[in-house]
């Protein structure tokens, strides 16, 4: 079982009692209570045990004035002596909480070199696969960032889950001077749930990932790890958590099917179809967070040239292999692609081994200017096979040179394969277009 790591920042203040109510659930409350900290493990973090931990953040002042008790700032006497339980007091009488509990020294942050101690600190403490709860209440100025920075480098460093993100909105009541003077059955302030922001975050990583290589595999995991928290989802969200996986499998499908060459497919284009009616779907939930739509959008944009039996999809996908720097598989698809595309305009059927491999031998033939040739009348548009043969070649030997592991004399260099993949692409799609 991975361990349960509870990270919380604590600030100088004198706080104020109120009653901290989930702002999603009005019937999560705890009530006249002064920290933040004492309010989230009650609310959220009953199911730690004893290989759990809770640790807290503190600066020198924050340690006198709200760790330890009796040392908050009296404005009577000027003096650090106002009579207060300290958290750590708090937390000796949290029946609640059956993890432990910890707290480390930081500096105040007042530099680029402490923000970055402070981010080592935290970072140095957090176990590979750690499940982790951040509370942000009290990270003053950087931390709120150094956080979430720090969150995404222990994902990718310490595969870390970021479970909860914690915000106590205190300030919603008004200043605490004004606070104080309210009865606590009036001081109900709300913890809001920020986790939304990271799963924005994580999305657009996703998202960035697949425009930028064509690899889905974190748009898929996002939406596996979506579904996995749905029992604890609200029943309407469940809708668009379907839409969200329906999107990002059909999105598989279609960077598997190009990454593998898997040309019937691709000209039947169902998939293509597919993942566009599941993108209209998401974005005609209403409960879909607004800020997701420009990143479905942007998946959108990457098959809108792709349709159901479209005459070209084989180029499109060519395209798309340039764009991620599939040169083999670009070679492969250009190169058949054009095969396909002369049975098509022939009337000839392009899964047919016979007629692709006579019309190959045909583009051969045609390519060798040595070798007298002429086409017969069963083939029309002969002059988009003269057009198509020379191109149709050049992919033939580099495709054969890639394939056999380039251990010939004549053998390309790496840069060489790119570099005539678009010059031959630019003039099939002239041709073709």
């Amino acid at each position: 079982m991975p361990r349960k790591l509870f990270l919380s920042f604590l600030g100088t203040n004198n706080y104020v009692n109120c009653n901290y109510i989930d702002e999603t659930d009005i019937l999560k409350k705890v009530e006249n209570v002064k920290y933040i900290q004492e309010a989230i493990l009650k609310l959220y973090c009953k199911d730690f045990n004893e290989n759990d931990k809770a640790l807290f953040f503190l600066t020198k002042g924050a340690e006198k004035q709200n760790w330890e008790d009796n040392s908050q700032f009296n404005r009577e006497t000027k003096q650090y002596d106002l009579p207060n339980i300290g958290l750590k007091g708090q937390l000796q009488n949290l029946i609640e909480f059956k993890g432990s509990y910890e707290a480390i020294s930081i500096p105040e942050g007042f530099s680029s070199s402490e923000i970055m101690q402070i981010f080592q600190i935290i970072f140095d403490l957090i176990k590979e696969d750690d499940e982790i709860y951040l509370d942000i209440t009290h990270a003053f100025r950087s931390l709120p960032m150094l956080g979430m920075v720090l969150m995404n480098y222990s994902k990718t460093l310490k595969n870390v889950k970021l479970v909860a993100i914690h915000y106590g909105a205190f300030e919603k009541l008004g200043p605490a001077t004004e606070v104080i003077n309210l009865p606590i059955e009036e001081r109900n302030a709300p913890i809001i749930d920020l986790m939304p922001l990271a799963s924005l975050m994580d999305w657009s990583m996703a998202a960035n990932t697949f425009l930028k290589y064509g690899i889905a595999n974190d748009l898929k995991t996002l939406a596996d790890e979506v579904k996995k928290n749905m029992a604890i989802s609200k029943s309407e969200s469940r809708s668009t958590i379907s839409n969200l996986q329906n999107i990002s499998s059909s999105i598989g499908t279609v960077t598997s099917n190009i990454k593998t060459n898997r040309g019937n497919e691709i000209m039947d284009g169902a998939q293509f179809i597919t993942a566009k009616a599941n993108i209209t779907n998401f974005k005609e939930n209403e409960k879909i967070m607004p800020q997701m739509v420009p990143i479905i959008d942007k998946l959108a944009s990457k098959i809108e040239n792709f349709e159901q039996n479209g005459l070209l999809n084989w180029l499109h996908a060519v395209k798309w292999c340039l764009d991620h720097d599939l040169i083999q598989e670009g070679i492969t698809q250009l190169h058949e692609g054009i095969v396909t595309y002369l049975c098509q305009i022939n009337g000839k059927d392009i899964q047919n081994e016979t007629e692709r491999r006579k019309i190959s031998e045909i583009l051969i033939l045609l390519a060798n200017p040595n070798y007298p040739f002429i086409l017969k009348d069963d083939f029309v548009n002969r002059s988009k096979f003269m057009a198509l043969s020379s191109s149709h070649e050049s992919l033939r030997v580099i495709r054969n040179d890639i394939n056999h592991g380039g251990n010939l004399n004549t053998s390309g260099k790496a840069g060489d394969f790119k570099k005539n993949l678009m010059e031959n692409y630019n003039k099939v799609k002239e041709i073709c277009s």
